[in-house]
């Protein structure tokens, strides 16, 4: 995916260019089905900004239709799909559903994302030949008062090779409820060459400044 350069769970602006880019009464093509979703919030108020992701299945349109409700038009197979919207300066994400989709179907859902505020570290990355690079540190965040510097490689996270995950994979994994732990193996050098370190990090809210 390359150089993202965003803050823990910051999604990139690409929604922008759907919202009225079409609508459900404009003429459908033929052969695809139209998926209804709508993300409410942990108290269950509807979320409002929110995003919804759709991976594995062939995304024909799709467009905001207000009131925290989006309108996905793919082509048939099994969807999975993540609604997502703004916690601070990360993004709260709900459980990934699967929805089996037929050509003509017409199918409502609803996401609920999580009742705890979603923690972060505090810093943006990039891809590595090894993992994951730190390219830049907020002061002031986990991250920081850890001792995390701009360089440092991330190879593993929670167990899993950093090689081996894009990365949103990566951030979905980095982040999570407020107070929680998440463990890091960073590539260090040393006088000698490198070696690894283990870092735990508690997640915090990162609010926007």
């Amino acid at each position: 995916m390359g150089d993202t350069g965003l803050v823990d769970g910051e999604t990139p602006a690409r929604e922008g260019d759907l919202l009225g880019a079409t609508s459900e009464d404009e003429p459908r093509e033929e052969g695809l089905a139209l998926l209804r979703v709508q993300v409410f919030r942990g108290d269950g108020e509807v979320a409002t900004p929110s995003y919804v992701e759709v991976l594995d299945c062939e995304v024909f349109e799709r467009f905001y239709a207000g009131e925290g409700a989006w309108v996905v038009l793919a082509r048939p197979g099994v969807c999975s799909v993540q609604g997502r919207a703004p916690d601070g300066l990360l993004f709260a994400r709900s459980e990934w559903h699967e929805v089996e989709l037929m050509a003509g179907d017409e199918v409502s859902l609803s996401l609920d994302l999580p009742e705890e505020r979603t923690g972060g570290l505090g810093v943006a990355i990039i891809e590595h030949e090894l993992g994951i690079e730190v390219q830049r540190v907020l002061p002031g965040t986990p991250a920081d008062r850890m001792g995390l510097v701009e360089g440092d490689v991330i190879i593993e996270v929670d167990g899993l090779p950093s090689s081996t995950l894009e990365i949103d994979e990566f951030i979905e994994v980095m982040t999570g409820p407020e107070g929680t732990e998440v463990e890091f193996v960073l590539e260090l050098e040393v006088d000698t060459g490198f070696e690894h370190g283990v870092l735990v990090l508690e997640r915090a809210v990162i609010e926007r400044w």
